[in-house]
């Protein structure tokens, strides 16, 4: 897709203040202000570092949530962009089910997984593990991968998801995408290796296919958790 003249998708993500008195309200006036120039819009709820933001992925506030900024939308725009929640690695069984039903039933754009982490048992050095906030990088690599395989199959596959959490290589963008991701995203590996990596997990992960004998990534979605 093309946005303002950009090649490929363009996505933004809108959080909450921690300050904020009207969650409608301020999502819907900043989703006013961007949708009609991009492709993707991430509704974040489950960044750790705000304060109360993880409660509005409660079912009820979800949905509301999404009505609210779909019917918000100016439908003489000539293409709507999709509404994507951003769900946290540290949801229990009970409540990941629940939003994955919810997803199916009210026909969700697609789901990100997933956000940083809380959870600090899978760090091999713990001199920091008292630290607050969310915690993202290879930590959180197999919590979040293995979140993917769960929301995948509880949904049927019929909800495209974003796999993020850990990535730094082709190999681990492989396994987002066996495990059910459309669509991968990094960014602590931006930090660590910098811009080039693009080009080099684009290289690894075609050579990942071509091992595989799959055509495309399309053919490799989900295949580990069918």
């Amino acid at each position: 897709t093309l946005s303002r003249g950009i090649p490929g998708p363009l996505a933004i993500n809108i959080g909450l203040n921690k300050n904020s008195k009207d969650y409608l309200s301020d999502f819907t006036k900043v989703f006013n202000k961007f949708y009609s120039f991009v492709d993707l819009v991430v509704i974040n709820v489950s960044s750790p570092n705000t304060p109360g933001l993880r409660n509005f992925q409660e079912p009820d506030k979800l949905k509301l949530i999404i009505n609210t900024l779909k019917e918000s939308i100016d439908h003489s725009v000539s293409s709507m962009p999709a509404i994507l929640i951003k769900l946290s690695p540290d949801l229990n069984e009970h409540q990941l089910n629940i939003i994955c039903d919810l997803a199916v039933a009210e026909h969700f754009d697609g789901l990100v997984v997933s956000n940083t982490t809380e959870e600090r048992k899978n760090l091999k050095n713990t001199i920091y593990s008292s630290e607050k906030g969310g915690l993202s990088g290879r930590p959180l690599f197999k919590r979040s991968t293995s979140l993917i395989k769960t929301v995948y199959s509880r949904t049927g596959g019929k909800i495209p998801l974003i796999g993020v959490g850990g990535v730094s290589s082709g190999l681990d963008a492989y396994e987002k995408i066996r495990a059910g991701a459309s669509l991968v995203q990094f960014y602590s590996a931006l930090v660590f290796k910098g811009p080039a990596i693009v080009r080099e997990i684009k290289k690894d992960l075609k050579q990942c296919l071509i091992s595989d004998g799959f055509k495309n990534i399309e053919e490799a979605v989900g295949i580990d958790s069918k």
